[in-house]
């Protein structure tokens, strides 16, 4: 009931029987010698400043369980931030086994010493703004029944050293993990489908990049600001990623200079949108578009420190402005046997360019064509690739692969290999 053990200040120990179902306002309050908390699987609710000013409180666990735990309303009373610094200011360590529930949220939010927090498997969801300001945290380990993870739930926890999402998570919210600067790892989960805006943003520790194929939709700002960014992969895919508009947002030139000043290295494995991606980007020195029929407006657009490029197979057009004062480009890549047209009529597709030092590398049976074609043939030094059905692969097929002396591989490497596939086919593959 009501203030049941309001403080009473000597008690170090404290076990909450499996019988127990409601822990009433105040019950605890003011417990100020314990250092262990434990509340089992059988307590559904608990009042608000139940387990306020628990002041040398250092590990929480809440049992695993299939039910919620609900937590009573009062952000001032301990319901929202009942685990906040305010109220649990030497807390360490938290164990949460099943869901919780508040009129709000904020359960741990700007606690500035918790350092380590592990969920359950039967955890599910993780509120908005949990672990808000949990600037300390360094170490999150999610269950693998986690599904969705909402807003700002763990916004400007600066100490995260990695954020490994499990593959069961469908659904991240806005500005999630945004301003986890700290974290050196990101893992995103083949689950997901929408990246929501500024969920990743200014997470300064990452340096490889990897978007998989499942992304529909990645909202603006989502990859904003990522400084220490230095290689970003899309994978292979046969659906169109959306990137949404605002080139001040990071939609529109999501990966340009000013959002990711350290971006040396691109693989874009399918068809987009978002005009101009890559632009004005002075960093990045190689790019690979595969299963990109259509390369937009302006994409590598002032890209001056831009000096390899290759267009896969599927290429069949450029728009305007493409490699606009792409001033380093020593090699362009294209694998497309018909040469790709251009989408318009000013086209300035390589305007600063210089064509006769870049060489241009084409399908061997190809080269004639190129040389014939108006959008080609200012290009000085055209040579075929001298290797028949080219391909570009990103390295993860179960394929047999050897080298070019017939050596077996354990894994692909970058350059020409020879692979073996499924249904007994040998054939070249570059790998990126």
């Amino acid at each position: 009931g009501n203030q049941a053990f309001q403080e009473c200040a000597h008690a170090a120990t404290l076990r909450i029987p499996s019988t127990l179902k409601l822990i009433d306002q105040n019950a605890f309050y003011e417990n100020t010698s314990l250092l262990h908390l434990t509340i089992p699987a059988s307590v559904d609710s608990i009042g608000y400043a139940a387990f306020m000013r628990l002041d040398t409180l250092q590990t929480l666990t809440i049992e695993d369980g299939p039910t919620p735990l609900h937590f009573d309303n009062g952000r001032g009373y301990g319901g929202e931030g009942m685990f906040g610094y305010d109220h649990h200011p030497y807390l360490k360590e938290a164990y949460i086994g099943r869901n919780t529930t508040t009129p709000y949220s904020g359960l741990f939010g700007s606690n500035k010493n918790i350092r380590k927090v592990t969920f359950g498997d039967q955890v599910t969801s993780i509120r908005h703004d949990d672990f808000r300001y949990c600037d300390s945290l360094h170490t999150v380990t999610f269950g693998k029944g986690l599904k969705e993870i909402g807003n700002w739930a763990f916004e400007d926890c600066d100490s995260l050293q990695a954020i490994d999402l499990p593959d069961a998570v469908e659904t991240i919210g806005i500005g999630v993990f945004e301003d986890c600067v700290g974290a050196t790892r990101l893992h995103i989960p083949t689950s997901l489908k929408v990246i929501e805006q500024s969920a990743f943003r200014n997470i300064d520790g990452v340096t490889e990049l990897v978007i998989p194929a499942n992304i529909d939709s990645v909202a603006y700002a989502a990859f904003m600001d990522m400084d220490g960014l230095k290689k970003v992969i899309i994978k292979d895919g046969e659906t169109t990623l959306h990137f949404a508009n605002g080139r001040d947002y990071g939609g529109e030139a999501m990966f340009a200079f000013a959002h990711q000043p350290q971006l040396e290295e691109a693989y874009v494995g399918r068809n987009y949108t978002s005009n101009p991606l890559f632009t004005g980007n002075k960093t990045l020195r190689k790019v690979t578009l595969n299963n990109v029929p259509n390369v937009t407006i302006a994409t590598f657009s002032d890209c001056t420190g831009l000096e390899e490029a290759t267009l896969g197979i599927a290429t069949k057009s450029l728009a305007r402005q493409a490699f606009y004062n792409c001033q380093s480009l020593t090699k362009l890549t294209v694998l497309a046997t018909e040469p790709p047209a251009c989408l318009d009529t000013n086209y300035w597709l390589f305007n600063n360019v210089d064509q006769q030092q870049c060489q241009l590398v084409v399908p061997e049976a190809s080269v004639e064509a190129y040389k014939a074609h108006d959008v080609w043939k200012n290009f000085f030094n055209i040579e075929g690739t001298g290797i028949a059905q080219t391909r570009i692969d990103d390295a993860t097929t179960n394929s047999q692969w050897y080298d070019l002396g017939g050596r077996r591989l354990s894994a692909p490497q970058r350059g020409v290999n020879i692979v073996r596939t499924a249904d007994g086919r040998t054939q070249k593959v570059v790998v990126r």
